[in-house]
């Protein structure tokens, strides 16, 4: 058997039937105190197109809302992001930012009323519910807007650059890795890789793609790259076949040639997933300084990279608590532990 929870990575046991008893036989990352890690909590939000949207939130521990917040975004859209332990968000918990992580209109496992299979609705409706969500974290004093991060990976890289395009005064930083930010040229090429395997979805998840090209693109994040104010900060591995690193490298152009401040970091053999360790452990130094002030936690790195437009608010929030843009020149060479 095996048991976990939102503070504890997993172990696994060994049931005697006949005497009842368990017993531990393994453990997952066994160097982790489940009493020094975060609360997960799940959470509903109302959406704006009628919907209760679920969510995840990891507070910092002590409760009381910390520093910032972090959106994570998954891929997909079909996954989920489910209750339990997770290292990305106990990383960011543990350095005093509350975690929200969105499961989108399009995820698995709330049936088809709530994720109907139209990848062009999903594109829609997850835009829609993650703005609805950061809007509503604000409402409740977990946010304050200008000290916002948006990361998502695969699916949710297009998520966030793109909420990021339409409501451009909630974020401090974006960061994308393996995302999709130009759907026309992705799915011609995947069409063209696997014509079968893609012919056989292409009903049920595309719709009447060769003549709808014009929403596709027109939904694409690349189309909006002028309208982000935060900076951005993309990763693709550079092995990945389920999505090309050309789109990151395209939208890092784009970027660029708006004018808008991003940096680009292609992970050598790394796939579609993080799954080598050294770029597992090594990403977060790209964005993380020692704090200036002496604290023994890590801010992020806000030198060097200014917001492409200044803020709305006549009281500009702080910003010791936002995200920022890696100086790539000089990467910060120790990161926070957990």
């Amino acid at each position: 058997m095996r048991r976990h929870s939102d503070r504890h990575p997993g172990e696994w046991l060994l049931f005697d039937g006949e005497s009842g008893d368990t017993s531990v036989i393994g453990s997952e990352r066994p160097w982790i105190d489940p009493n020094k890690m975060s609360p997960v909590n799940p959470i509903t939000y109302p959406g704006s197109e009628g919907k209760e949207i679920h969510a995840l939130l990891t507070s910092p521990r002590g409760g009381s809302p910390g520093k910032g917040l972090v959106v994570m975004i998954h891929g997909g859209p079909r996954a989920r992001d489910y209750w339990g332990w997770d290292s990305e968000a106990q990383y960011f918990a543990a350095l005093g930012y509350t975690v929200m992580k969105i499961n989108y209109r399009g995820s698995s496992d709330y049936g088809l009323q709530y994720s109907p299979y139209s990848h062009l609705e999903a594109i829609h409706a997850s835009i829609v519910d993650t703005a609805d969500g950061v809007k509503w974290a604000i409402e409740q004093g977990y946010a304050t807007p200008g000290q916002i991060a948006i990361y998502g990976s695969s699916f949710g890289g297009h998520v966030a650059l793109r909420t990021a395009a339409e409501h451009p005064s909630l974020f401090a930083c974006v960061i994308g890795y393996a995302g999709v930010y130009d759907w026309v040229k992705e799915m011609d090429r995947e069409f063209a890789k696997e014509p079968v395997y893609w012919k056989l979805k292409l009903h049920t998840y595309y719709g009447d793609y060769d003549n709808e090209k014009d929403w596709w693109q027109a939904a694409s994040a690349i189309t909006v790259a002028d309208q982000i104010a935060a900076p951005v900060y993309l990763l693709h591995g550079g092995s990945d076949e389920i999505v090309a690193s050309r789109q990151s490298r395209q939208m890092h152009k784009a970027l660029t040639k708006a004018g808008k401040g991003s940096s680009l970091k292609i992970l050598g053999f790394n796939s579609h997933g993080m799954v080598q360790e050294k770029p597992t452990i090594r990403w977060p130094n790209s964005y993380m300084i020692p704090s200036r002030r002496g604290s023994p936690r890590y801010l992020p790195r806000l030198a060097s990279v200014k917001r492409s437009k200044p803020r709305t608010s006549s009281t500009p929030p702080r910003l010791i608590a936002s995200f920022g843009i890696p100086n790539t020149t000089q990467l910060a060479s120790s990161w926070a532990k957990l």
